[in-house]
């Protein structure tokens, strides 16, 4: 019988994006199953659903600024995230955020444009 290497490389590759997405749920405090869910269409969607998921109410998103959001939950959200990794006792890993590891065709999109998107999340709830 002959394995096929190309489906045991992109099963390791799921596996390890499934890790990433738990690890970075971890971060956001959403489940990984609904931070999945977050996936959009495009990486700046995406972005705005994660923020929406984490703030469901209008009120709560009416009160928050990017500006007082948490820097490891934007990082987890769109940059590159530092995780550690419990199984050793020093050892951080670093890898994208969600969009960008959701999106990776778009993964060259400026953090300028994704900080924007999840700004306008905040300013359209206090309408």
């Amino acid at each position: 019988m002959i394995l096929n290497d190309s489906n045991n490389e992109k099963k390791e590759t799921d596996e390890e994006k499934n890790r990433k997405i738990t690890e970075l749920a971890k971060v956001l405090s959403l489940e990984d199953v609904v931070l999945k869910e977050c996936k959009q269409m495009s990486i700046t969607k995406s972005c705005r659903k994660v923020i929406k998921t984490m703030y469901p109410k209008r009120k709560s998103r009416a009160k928050q600024r990017i500006s007082k959001m948490c820097r490891s939950k934007i990082r987890a959200i769109h940059r590159k995230c530092r995780i550690r990794d419990y199984n050793f006792i020093i050892n951080f890993e670093y890898f994208l955020g969600f969009a960008k590891l959701m999106h990776p065709t778009q993964s060259d999109t400026p953090s300028y444009i994704l900080n924007n998107a999840i700004g306008n999340v905040f300013s359209a709830s206090k309408q």
